[in-house]
């Protein structure tokens, strides 16, 4: 039996009459304003499990064997009956950079000891040798049958020269094709030209190398593309990155830098623009880039953004990864149509048909044996399938309409099917057993039957009319993670860099890599690197979002834009640590979302930080404001994780599967791996974050006054005890980490100091404002934790403890090994990528000198002053940021490294006093019920014999409470003096060494509390003296006393 639910036909039938949904199979045959994509389907071939890490190129063997490009791993991969190997590249068995990832270098040898930078596109050549253009070794390499890896042409000092194999010269080729005759053509990206290789290894150059200097920034230049049709000698490119070869031996390039697909027909030695803009309507001026849309229709119609890869298929025609649109696109006799990807150019991960399927940034494709195609989903570090539609097993035309419902051929006369008026009606019964549900026939047409297209799509499912087959396709419209992406077009939307400190840099859109500075607007597809001892800003201006990235971290800028008044902004953070200050979206329909390692995170407010430990690929994320919803990568919307403020999850960022541990808010691990402009930043928020808090305390707060019990994702509250130490933790928070920054050294007590008094005198309550010198109690570890998940919260801790301990034992390991057993080869590549590092500086340095003269030589006198006032202002800039750069790497080394000198003998210890408490007195109290208070001090220093007494400080909110009764059992009430209660032996004093016990202590009393509220008693150790009482040292403890409530 099905599982039935009533679906009310009324209502459905009422939306086909006003035109809501579209009514029947045969409407279909009418034109269309919007044509019908190719039908086909989108899977998940491969990712996180394989560890791929932003795959740039992929190329399919003749035997189905899949060669792909792991780029930001620096390997080569292979794919084969299922299992993945690398076929070529030692960086992962070498240490990693600073931020973690791996490091590429260059070295020939064999396939285990070969190193690849940024490799990307690739092409295989009939004897089975693949090519690799490796773009970040500016070279082309070959892998050839025996594994081994050698350099066909090219260098890793990048420049622009031909020549044979050895004096060429090339800047960051990211694609490679070859044709059957052996002959090689390459992407030459960042000199933006074609060059070719022939069978002897000459290199030669299609297109002109272009003398245009483009403005980056006021004051600051760079040598750009350019974009002109005509000769091999005259045309321009702007970044080609993608090449494809089609069935008349011509060459098709993806000019991203232009949004556009230009033909080399070598016959004819003309270069044309096949589709995308034309260079007239680029308009480049001192632009970098032209402007991007996206738009189907005839090929000089048609918009692109940033396509990149490229693949020719004799069926599909010219396929093209439209990687800024994150859609697959088709070029097929004059026409570009979109294959797969959102409507809108959004962006996500998501399989499905058609336009359900949501790629991010794809990169490149390649057609396989079966007729489908490989896709390389670089922002989702994966590889995905795209499959053609096929008939259903046992399909034959007849002159009766047939329904494929979801690969299930079923016949007219057995669905009951019929057309009428341009509407297809099915029966009700059958309709039901296919959906899962009860269809109640209502007003149907009076045989039993319903509309089969208006219910099945309201149901999720996708309908299309095949006319020539006389077949009705009903397919899945939407996988169980479906994401809400709109159809309507988007705007594009910025992020502004509002401050940064040392060395950050930004490839915003292409392949250029240049200094950032503030002001600069960040957009989709924009990544932003920060170095040692620096950090960046981000500003969302139309939302006033904030996000501070800290040093050695990189973020990629995925989705920023705005449909159907909702703005929507997507970011991955790749490797470092950063804060967000994210405005409440509790009633908005904006989203803000944030992929971090395995997990995508939906933000509801606001202020959290996110970090990825480089050794060992623990993600973490503390919340100290708002909401924040994780979703671990492979688990549907119903499987999250919602994180509440003074609490934490971290689980394993690596792919392995696993449950997060959620906890408190560690302080110390939360220092350790943030940034301190990244600590700056959440305590300088104190005032919106105790805001937000105290609004999001009271919602509980009226839940539990309710009778509601609050158990919201990750927090287990049941009582208004429970709800008020919960309280306590998130207030305590902030303090505390202040505290903790400052006693770690993260944060001089000066530089503390001077934001707490800017934070202070916005903050009214004088219990809310930071105090260096007022004690901070630890957070509760069991504030809002359900008791009966301990158990699995402590297995969760220590197979997390365990996890990192073998990463790092492992990273130990390996370098070890490195440093055993290839001694002579480890230094050799560091020392070659030293000085390749400052050659390759160099000839950028006189890059950008050549850019300024040329950009200069365009300018007026009064533009040029201008122009050379502003560049002025930008070395200057420059400057002081890697002035204060080299102040902060001065002082860590110091630190770290402080001066040797002759030994002096330390002075004696400073008195020490530490209040200790017993289990019986609890930190919490009913109003009007005794509470019991018993202590003990830890002290050094003092004489156990030292006489002493004890006196106890009382304030309700802050202020003295008065009311308080305060008594020893079988005594009377004791009255204070000065606001402050003395206890004393009876005999006098007290020796200190009857009060270290804190369970057995003679100055225990009891106490009252007549109203509801936060306490804070302080108890001081009193040393006596023929002078009166001297303070040895104190300790204060707050109390949260509940109101009494009364029962009926």
């Amino acid at each position: 039996m099905f599982p039935f639910k009533k679906i009310g036909m009324l209502a459905l039938i009422g939306v086909v009459a006003c035109g809501g949904l579209s009514a029947g199979a045969s409407s279909a045959q009418a034109p269309a304003k919007t044509k019908e994509r190719l039908m086909g389907e989108v899977r998940t071939f491969a990712g996180s499990e394989e560890g791929l890490r932003s795959p740039q190129g992929a190329v399919a063997l003749s035997d189905g064997t899949l060669i792909v490009s792991d780029t930001d791993n620096h390997v080569i991969k292979r794919i084969r009956n299922g299992e993945t190997t690398i076929l070529a590249g030692a960086s992962l068995d070498f240490e990693k950079s600073e931020n973690g990832l791996p490091q590429g270098a260059w070295r020939d040898g064999d396939g285990g000891t070969a190193f690849f930078h940024d490799p990307a596109g690739l092409a295989v050549d009939r004897a089975g040798n693949v090519y690799v253009a490796d773009a970040g070794n500016h070279a082309i390499r070959r892998i050839g049958a025996d594994g081994k890896v050698t350099t066909v042409a090219g260098s890793p000092e990048l420049g622009y020269a031909d020549g044979s194999a050895e004096e060429a010269r090339f800047y960051y080729p990211t694609d490679v094709a070859v044709t059957r005759s052996g002959i090689l053509y390459v992407a030459d990206t960042l000199n933006h030209v074609i060059r070719r290789i022939g069978v002897t290894g000459k290199v030669t150059t299609i297109g002109s190398v272009p003398e245009r200097a483009a403005l980056w920034q006021d004051g600051v230049s760079v040598m750009a593309g350019g974009y002109a049709n005509g000769g091999f000698g005259e045309a321009e490119f702007n970044e080609p990155s993608g090449l494809a070869i089609d069935d008349k031996g011509n060459l098709y390039v993806s000019d991203s830098g232009n949004n556009a697909i230009r033909y080399i027909d070598f016959e004819k030695k003309q270069v044309t623009t096949a589709a995308g803009l034309t260079p007239e309507e680029a308009d480049l001026e001192e632009a970098l880039y032209a402007k991007p849309g996206y738009t189907d229709g005839k090929a000089d119609e048609a918009a692109f953004n940033s396509p990149r890869g490229l693949e020719w298929s004799d069926e599909l025609g010219l396929v093209i990864a439209d990687t800024g649109n994150n859609a697959i696109r088709l070029l097929k006799d004059g026409e570009v149509s979109t294959l797969a990807g959102a409507s809108n150019g959004g962006g996500g991960n998501q399989d499905g048909i058609e336009s359900e399927a949501f790629f991010q940034a794809p990169a490149d494709v390649t057609e396989l044996a079966s007729g489908g195609l490989l896709i390389a989903d670089a922002g989702n570090d994966s590889l995905r399938e795209w499959e053609s539609y096929r008939l259903p097993v046992g399909f034959r035309a007849d002159s009766a309409v047939q329904l494929d419902w979801n690969g299930k051929l079923i016949g007219a006369e057995e669905a009951g099917l019929r057309i009428e008026k341009g509407t297809t009606w099915i029966s009700a019964d059958e309709l039901g057993k296919l959906l899962g549900n009860e269809i109640s026939a209502g007003e149907s047409d009076g045989a039993g039957r319903v509309p089969l297209r208006s219910i099945a799509e309201a149901e999720g499912q996708n309908v299309r009319w095949l006319e020539a087959d006389k077949l009705i396709v009903v397919r899945e419209a939407g996988g169980p993670n479906a994401e809400m992406v709109s159809a309507a077009p988007a705007a594009e939307r910025t992020l502004t860099i509002d401050s940064l400190t040392g060395v950050v840099t930004v490839t915003q859109g292409g392949f250029l890599k240049l200094d950032a500075y503030a002001g600069m607007k960040l957009g989709p597809g924009d990544r932003i690197e920060t170095g040692d001892f620096s950090s960046a800003v981000l500003h969302a201006e139309d939302t006033g979002d904030f996000i501070t990235i800290g040093e050695h971290s990189v973020m990629d800028v995925m989705n920023l834009h705005e449909s159907d008044d909702a703005r929507v902004t997507k970011l991955e953070l790749i490797t470092g640590n950063a804060f967000y200050d994210v405005t409440n979206l509790s009633d908005s329909k904006d989203r803000f979302e944030v992929k971090a390692g395995e997990t995508i995170n939906s933000v509801r407010g606001t202020h959290f930080v996110q970090s990825i430990n480089p050794i060992t690929g623990i993600f973490n994320q503390s919340v100290f404001s708002g909401v924040v919803t994780v979703k671990p990568k492979g688990q549907t919307n119903n499987d999250v994780h919602t994180v509440y403020p003074a609490q934490q999850i971290s689980l394993d960022s690596s792919g392995e599967p696993g449950d997060p541990l959620v906890d408190y808010v560690d302080l110390n691990e939360l220092i350790l791996q943030a940034d301190p402009e990244v600590i700056k930043k959440i305590l300088i928020n104190k005032q919106q974050i105790d805001k937000e808090n105290e609004e999001q305390a009271g919602k509980l707060q009226e839940q539990l006054a309710g009778g509601q019990l609050i158990l919201e994702g990750m927090l287990d509250v049941k009582t208004q005890a429970e709800l008020e130490k919960y309280k306590q933790n998130v207030l305590n928070s902030l303090p505390g980490l202040l505290k903790d920054a400052v006693s770690q050294g993260l944060l001089t007590k000066e530089e503390a100091l001077k934001f707490i008094n800017e934070v202070n005198q916005s903050i009214t309550g004088t219990d809310r404002k930071y105090d260096l010198s007022r004690e901070v109690p630890p957070l509760d570890p069991t504030v809002g934790v359900d008791p009966a998940g301990q158990q699995k919260k402590k297995a969760l801790e220590e197979k997390q403890r365990q996890l990192a301990e073998e990463r790092k034992n492992k990273e130990k390991e390996k370098n070890e090994k490195l440093e055993q057993n290839n001694v002579s080869l480890i230094e050799q590549i560091r020392s070659s990528m030293e000085e390749l590092n400052k050659t390759n500086q160099r000839l950028l340095d006189e890059k950008n000198k050549q850019a300024l003269e040329k950009l200069l030589a365009q300018l007026t006198a009064m533009q040029r002053e201008r122009f050379l006032s502003q560049s002025e202002q930008a070395k200057q800039e420059m400057k002081k940021r890697e002035a204060e750069r080299k102040q902060k790497l001065a002082a860590e080394e110091a630190k770290n490294n402080p001066p040797v000198s002759s030994y002096t003998p330390p002075p004696a210890p400073s008195p020490t006093v530490a209040v200790e408490y017993s289990d019986d007195f609890r930190a919490d109290a009913d109003a009007g019920s005794n509470h019991f208070v018993s202590y003990g001090f830890e002290t050094t220093g003092i004489s156990l014999d030292t006489e002493v007494k004890v006196g106890v400080t009382i304030k309700r909110n802050g202020a003295t409470a008065e009311e308080v009764r305060v008594f020893r059992e079988g005594e009377e009430d004791l009255a204070p003096t000065d606001d402050k209660y003395i206890l004393a032996a009876s005999e006098g004093n007290y020796r200190l060494s009857e009060l270290t016990e804190k369970d057995s202590n003679p100055a225990a009393f009891y106490i009252i509390f007549p109203e509801a509220g936060e306490y804070e008693m302080t108890f001081e150790l009193l040393k006596v003296t023929q002078g009166g009482l001297v303070s040895l040292g104190q300790g204060t403890r707050t109390i949260t006393v509940a109101p009494v409530i009364l029962t009926s």
